[in-house]
């Protein structure tokens, strides 16, 4: 062919490119999916060439190289899959279209793609091994509550709403009673899937056990937005110092009587440990206002037991321990039992960090339920302090004997379960909570303190910690037991 000179339409429809070489084709366009754990790779129409004609030649090596763009957190940046194609006989090459080639490409890429990216935790925390152990289960996810509101600026935003994660074993349900986990400050629904040692989280074990679990984001955090400049300031982060003092290396800081106890957080609790780094780098923003906190998550969760129909037991953790009692007060028949894995607490004030008035609702910062009836709650509670019974333990700060202590009526009937674990900063003042319920007429309330049931060094996050597994199974023991 003469350089220059146009080709004819059957000498452009007979070209074989690959006479020159590998053929790159355009990149694929490739975004997260993450209901499909991975990416999914799409190549622009204009991009895609005509079929190849058939041919009768010499049989060649066809090689087709296809590159997809990868996050830049990935350590490639780029990956490259390149596939060979052989002709094995004089046979004419079968008539197979330029876009089957392409789709079979993008399958490989993608699965390279979502392989790299569970690889990047190449921090020795976690592995695809370690993964692959999860148990297998049906996910699905939605959103509850929330609504619209005008945005300021003649637009609409979609706001206060919450993100939950439906897990259902795929060996099927077997258990009348769904669990909805419930995370606390700064935590998403990821503390209860895999743990940052990269073993099975209690998500894992309950599902084994042939529960339904539902997993949520808090509203105004991680997959449940946060809208600008409207009830909160700008969102608050926890620095990895407090981390360490707080949750996984306390024996090192001593900030509380118990602290020098703790034993179970695996590797050391610091910055620069992987399975530290794998659990921090977890962690995010969060909204420093109690009461709209509360009262966003009381609503969307009301709407959630509403949509699963069916009684629940409720499990939340710290700042989230909170969450189960403001929703079971609010849909009192939707809710079986509540497990409490050290609640924020004690009631009416904080406590080892500072002794600042909180929670003027005893449990929670927003209204509870009560008989009789509170209206305000600084008049109508009665605060008497009672002294600590040893030094290793906080006064606490209760309903005064008299007059009688308001009953709260919606939570008396319920089965309540309250973790406490033996290091924690919860340790010397998690009783006091407990016989906050106990004197509002919650009665069946029991207290399973870690460490009297042989369960020794654990921290605020017990359930990621070494012997979790072992503490998980005492509190399905305990979930078997009710009627």
């Amino acid at each position: 062919m003469l350089a220059g000179r146009p080709r004819s339409k059957k000498e452009r429809a007979s070209h074989v490119p690959v006479e020159r070489g590998p053929a790159l084709l355009p990149a694929p366009f490739c975004s997260p999916r993450p209901w499909l754990d991975g990416f999914a790779c799409f190549l622009p129409p204009s991009a895609r060439p005509p079929p190849l004609s058939p041919s009768t030649e010499a049989p060649r090596r066809l090689e087709v190289a296809a590159t997809a763009s990868l996050p830049r957190s990935y350590p490639s940046g780029r990956v490259q899959v390149t596939r060979s194609l052989h002709n094995d006989t004089d046979r004419p090459v079968p008539n197979r279209s330029f876009q089957d080639i392409i789709m079979r490409l993008i399958t490989t890429t993608t699965l390279l793609a979502s392989i790299l990216g569970h690889a990047h935790a190449d921090n020795g925390a976690s592995s695809l091994s370690a993964a692959s152990s999860e148990v297998a289960a049906i996910r699905t996810f939605f959103y509850t509550g929330g609504g619209y509101a005008d945005d300021g600026a003649g637009g609409h935003i979609y706001r206060e709403q919450m993100y939950v994660e439906r897990l259902q074993p795929a060996k099927g349900v077997s258990r009348a009673t769904p669990i909805v986990f419930i995370h606390g400050q700064a935590q998403t629904g990821t503390n209860f899937l895999n743990k940052p040692d990269g073993s099975r989280g209690w998500a894992s074990q309950f599902l084994d056990q042939g529960y339904e679990v539902y997993l949520v984001d808090q509203t105004l955090r991680a997959r449940s937005p946060w809208q600008p400049a409207y009830m909160a300031a700008l969102p608050s982060t926890y620095s990895a110092e407090i981390i360490e003092q707080r949750f996984t290396a306390v024996q090192n800081y001593n900030l509380w009587p118990q602290a020098a106890l703790h034993t179970q957080w695996p590797g050391n609790g610091s910055m620069g440990d992987p399975i530290f780094d794998t659990f921090y780098s977890s962690n995010v923003q969060f909204i420093n206002n109690a009461v709209y906190q509360q009262t966003t998550v009381q609503n969307a969760g009301a709407a959630l037991l509403d949509k699963i129909g069916k009684p629940v037991i409720l499990v939340g953790h710290s700042q989230g321990g909170i969450m189960p009692i403001v929703i079971a007060d609010a849909r009192p028949k939707l809710t079986k039992a509540l497990i409490l894995l050290e609640p924020t607490g004690p009631p009416f004030r904080e406590a080892i960090f500072s002794t600042t008035p909180a929670r003027a609702w005893g449990l929670a910062d927003i209204k509870l339920t009560y008989s009789p009836p509170v209206t305000v709650p600084a008049v109508d509670l009665v605060q008497q302090i009672y002294p600590a019974p040893d030094q290793n333990h906080t006064d606490c700060v209760l309903q005064a004997s008299s007059p009688a202590p308001r009953q709260l009526s919606n939570l008396a009937s319920k089965p309540i379960l309250f973790v406490t674990s033996e290091s924690s900063y919860h340790a010397p003042y998690d009783y006091c909570t407990v016989s906050y319920l106990k004197q509002a007429g919650c009665n069946q309330t029991t207290h399973l303190e870690l460490a009297k049931a042989g369960f020794h060094g654990n921290g605020h996050m017990f359930f990621m910690e070494k012997n979790s597994d072992q503490i998980q199974q005492t509190i399905q023991s305990w979930i078997a037991k009710l009627s």
